[in-house]
């Protein structure tokens, strides 16, 4: 998931690219609009986190991929004679809606490979044999 999340994104930043500087013809915003993205991106990580600690990852993910759709539907209708600040608010929201998909890979392994023992003798020999089930949970 970590992989194909980051793939996923370096692909949306070179169509954002492409889409402001080339389409919309917005080559002079295009650093406030990155800029924007990335530190709305930084500043909602905070308010993800909390929400899934309340919630649980899938609602959160949902809603930030509900959010991000909803940016993407509404960037459509951009067109070159847009005000940019209409330009710059849509990269806020869409940086609202990727936060989520920055978070959560990076907290999901801490989730999945969360130990329990089932019993004395398993906890005992996970000293010994630490990374066994752990593999297998990934694989299977």
């Amino acid at each position: 998931m970590y992989v194909c999340s980051f793939g996923a994104l370096d692909i949306f930043y070179v169509v954002c690219a492409f889409y402001i500087v080339d389409y919309l013809n917005k080559g002079s915003i295009f650093v406030i609009a990155q800029g924007s993205l990335l530190i709305t991106m930084m500043a909602v990580l905070p308010v993800h986190s909390y929400f899934i600690n309340r919630k649980g990852h899938k609602p959160v993910y949902i809603t930030a991929l509900s959010i991000f759709i909803l940016a993407i539907l509404l960037m459509g209708l951009h067109t070159p004679t847009s005000g940019s600040v209409w330009v710059i608010l849509n990269m806020v929201l869409m940086g609202i809606g990727i936060s989520a998909n920055n978070l959560i890979p990076h907290q999901l392994p801490a989730v999945y490979f969360r130990y329990r023992p089932r019993d004395e003798r398993e906890a005992a020999s996970r000293y010994l044999f630490g990374g066994d089930d752990a593999f297998a949970k990934v694989i299977f």
